[in-house]
C-alpha cells in the first residue's frame, strides 16, 4: 500500500491489466500514524529524493475505528438497539485513532454523525438479519 491503491487482474496467459486505481491515501492509515509509523512523512520523504528515517517499531494495542461508518451500521440495525449501539460507538471512541474524525475538532464528526440519523429517521431500517429470518419462515 502506498500514496495509490492500484488493482489489476491478470487474463489467462496474459500481462495484468489495471482495473481500479485509487489516488488517495487509505482510511486506516491513521492507525499506522497513532502507532507512531509516520508513513506519509516516509513517502514525502521518498518521493522528493530524501532520506527515509527508519521508523520506530509501532506500538502495540492502538486501537482505530471509523466512528461514522459504526454509527452508521448501528443506525441500520433493526433490532430496537440503535441508542446503544451509539452509545457503545462512542464509548469505544474514546481512545481510537480515527480516520477523518479528530477528538481536538468534533464539529465535523458531529455534523456527519448528525446527517446520518436524520437519513436513518427518513428511510426504513435495513436488516440483512430480519430479511433472512422472514425467507425462512
Amino acid at each position: 500500500m502506498g500514496l495509490a491503491e492500484a488493482q489489476f487482474v491478470p487474463p489467462p496467459g496474459g500481462e495484468p491489466r489495471l482495473i481500479d486505481f485509487n489516488g488517495r491515501f487509505y482510511g486506516s492509515m491513521a492507525l499506522a500514524i497513532g502507532a507512531g509509523v509516520n508513513l506519509p512523512a516516509m513517502w514525502a520523504a521518498l518521493a522528493t529524493g530524501r532520506a527515509v528515517e527508519r521508523a520506530a517499531p509501532a506500538m502495540v494495542g492502538v486501537r482505530y475505528q471509523w466512528f461514522l461508518g459504526d454509527v452508521r451500521r448501528t443506525l441500520s440495525d433493526g433490532d430496537g438497539r440503535r441508542a446503544r449501539g451509539v452509545i457503545d460507538c462512542v464509548r469505544y471512541a474514546r481512545g481510537a485513532v480515527q480516520s477523518v474524525s479528530l477528538v481536538s475538532d468534533p464539529l465535523p464528526a458531529v455534523r456527519h454523525g448528525w446527517e446520518a440519523v436524520r437519513r436513518s429517521a427518513r428511510s426504513p431500517p435495513r436488516s440483512y438479519a430480519g430479511s433472512a429470518a422472514a425467507l425462512s419462515r
